[in-house]
Formats: C-alpha cells, structure tokens, sequence
C-alpha cells in the first residue's frame, strides 16, 4: 500500500483528480472477477481467476480484496492489472465473509467462527481476533469504531440478531445493539449506521434499523418489506437496497427516512446489490446458475445500458479511479477546524464553505495516520477521548486542503 509521509517542515501540496470509471463483479460460480470498463463499454470477465467460494469484494485505488468464504481467505489484487499479489489465509473453517479496511490494517468477518480477524497490512497476516456475536456478515468504520452485523444464524432463525460495536484502539468489544432479524450490509451516512436487516426470508420481512455512532443508540426503524440484501446511499441521500430474491430495488431518502420504494412497489429491474458514482447507479441481477446482468441507471432510474457478467455474481463495486490534473482546474474549498488548539480528551469539529465528502486524516510528526474520520456534507466531528494522542502538533489531510493542528 502506498504510503503518505508528511514532513516535519510541511509544504502543502495540492493533489486534485480526474477521474475514469471501473466496475468490479465477483462471479461465484465461474470463480472469475469481471471489470467493465465504463468509458469503452468493454467487459472483461475474465479479469482476475479467484479462488474457492467468492464472495465480497472491497477497492481502493491500488488493491482490491475478494473474500474466498470456501478458501477461508483474501485474495489481494492489483487493482489496474487483475494480478493476484497474495491470499492472506484467516482460520480453518472461519468461513470469512466480508472485508473493510482502515487504518493499516483488514478486519474480517468470520461467519462459522464467530469472530472478527484483524489483518496487518505490513505482515500481511492475522495479528488478532476477538469475538462478537454469532454469524458476523457485514462490516463498516465509523468515527474511529467497527460496527459488526451479526446476524444470528439460520440454524436458530437469526436469533439475538445485533450489532457488536468494537473499539479500534484497543480491540476489544464496547458494546452490543439488538437490531431487527438478519443484519446483513451496513452504509455509513451523515455518522448514522444503515442496517440492512433482511428478515427470515419467509415470515418476517426485512427493515433497515439506524444507529447514531456518537451515542450507538439505535434512533429509527424503517420497515422497508421483502428481503433487502445489500445497501448504496448516493451522494445526496437516497439509498438503494437490491433485494435477496433479487425481485426489485428499495429506496428511501436517508436523510428524512422517507420510504420511496418499498415491497409493494420496488423499483425494476431487480438485483441483489447496487453500487454507484455520482449520477451513476449500477443494479447487480443474479440468479443461481446463469450469467449476470449488471443495469445502468440514470439517477432518475433512466436505462442507459446493461453489460452480462458471469455465473452467479454475488458483489458489485463502482470505482473512480484518481489520475492527476492540473490544481488550477479545481476550486479548493475553505477549512476551519475548531476549536484549535484542541484539548487532547475534546472534541475536534471540521467543516468545509461546501458540501465536501471524502476523509478528514490526522497525521504525527513522524507521518504516521493516527486518526481518520469520515466527512459528509462538509463536516464531522471527532471525539479525542481514550484515542491515545499526546499534546503536540498534528496535521490533517482533506480532500484538496492540509492544515496543521495543536493538541494541548
């Protein structure tokens, strides 16, 4: 992974970005990784051979990780060469099922095993693992926490369905949230937690619960019917939830939690995922057996076009990849961190003259990451207490924008 080193004597230098557009779709059953090239229209299904049970995928701008659940594995792979760099093997019969990354390191779910795995990204290997409920499946980070879906497990009707909140300095488990039936998918929106619940699939339909990560209360229920399955929330608040049957797409405005399209009239055609860029929605149809279609619609659900991947696609994601421009092309938004001086058990808020999303990262002296912190809307704020850091001169990174900060 690259790294990012910031001097002592810091020189702010601006980054901006143009950008080309990818899809990734892990087929199970073909045991491929697709990528479609959204500029030429060309599919490439072939893309990357991947080992037993594919299943979840995360990209970043130079990996992306496939979770093999029958390998009990991660594939690594170089994002623009489809090159297998390594499979980072987590614990026999752990069946891994999702993957997130932050801060140096991966965190897996281990659906047979219970467990979360903590992966080094300098090692390379499972440095940790602790256990949370019983048959963890989705992940997601927030304010500096890792928010575990666990879904209780078919064997007992997803019984004591919740949500294991773990704490990323010291890994250990701080507190468990009774959710609807079957957490599957988490999104991260405004600091609120989406949870995809998708019911028992026969007498208890899905809902998707919202927990607040300052005070991981949960605040609001949305009976959203059918059996939603995986979870994309646009840049201006509608999230789209594919459907596990893949029968139609649900959505909702996720910042007034407004139902637009639930059960009685989803949204067609139908899909199991969605993933999307700006004004881009990709809708992942799969069924067991067959090809897979990916549709591409406008934000107004307009076709644009549709690709065919292969057999039995389980995961989508729609990637812009950053290539440098010229700074004088992008306009660079003004900061204000305050307070600053901080103290070093305070509260840190950010705000930006726009409605900037991206991540606000903290860094030492010595350039090391020792905070980051999603930003929606132009602002977030981060609670310092129990983080570990020392009174000094930190520096943050955002967007375009680098400034320095005095911890006291």
């Amino acid at each position: 992974m690259r790294k990012f080193i910031l001097p002592l004597l810091i020189a702010f230098i601006y980054l901006p970005f143009m950008f080309a557009d990818n899809i990734y779709v892990v087929n199970s059953e073909s045991r491929t990784l697709s990528r479609i090239d959204t500029d030429t229209q060309t599919v490439n299904n072939t893309f990357t051979q991947l080992g037993l049970t594919p299943n979840l995928l995360k990209v970043n701008e130079d990996y992306i990780y496939v979770v093999l659940s029958g390998a009990n594995s991660i594939q690594m792979i170089e994002r623009e060469s489809g090159t297998t760099l390594r499979n980072i093997f987590i614990a026999s019969s752990s069946n891994p099922w999702d993957v997130v990354e932050y801060d140096g390191y991966l965190y897996v779910t281990g659906m047979f095993s219970n467990k979360v795995y903590k992966i080094s990204q300098e090692s390379w290997s499972v440095v940790d693992q602790i256990t949370v409920g019983t048959a963890p499946e989705g992940l997601a980070v927030c304010n500096g926490k890792l928010y575990v879906c666990n879904t209780g497990g078919y064997a007992s009707n997803y019984a004591n369905s919740s949500v294991s909140v773990i704490d990323l300095v010291d890994f250990s488990v701080i507190k468990t949230i009774p959710v609807w039936t079957n957490p599957q998918d988490i999104a991260v929106f405004d600091s609120q937690l989406h949870i995809v619940c998708t019911g028992n699939w026969s007498s208890i339909s899905g809902a998707v619960d919202v927990i607040d990560s300052i005070t991981d209360e949960k605040t609001d229920r949305i009976m959203i019917g059918g059996n939603p399955w995986g979870i994309w929330i646009s840049p201006d608040g509608i999230a789209y939830l594919g459907e596990g049957y893949n029968s139609g797409i649900y959505s909702y405005n996720a910042n007034t939690l407004s139902v637009l399209n639930n059960s009685s009239n989803p949204l067609s055609p139908g899909g199991i995922a969605v993933s999307g860029l700006n004004e881009h929605i990709a809708v992942l149809s799969a069924n067991w057996g067959e090809n897979g279609i990916v549709y591409l619609r406008n934000s107004n659900w307009q076709p644009i076009t549709q690709w065919t991947v292969a057999l039995t696609p389980t995961d989508i994601c729609y990637f812009e990849s950053p290539s440098p421009v010229a700074d004088e092309n992008l306009p660079q938004p003004k900061i204000t961190l305050y307070p600053n001086p901080v103290k070093k058990e305070g509260v840190l808020n950010f705000k930006t003259d726009n409605n900037f999303r991206g991540e606000l990262e903290i860094y030492n002296l010595k350039g090391q990451k020792v905070l980051q912190a999603k930003v929606t809307k132009g602002e977030t704020s981060i609670d310092l207490k129990g983080k570990g850091l020392h009174s000094g001169i930190y520096f943050y990174k955002s967007g375009q924008a680098q400034g320095k900060i005095i911890i006291k």
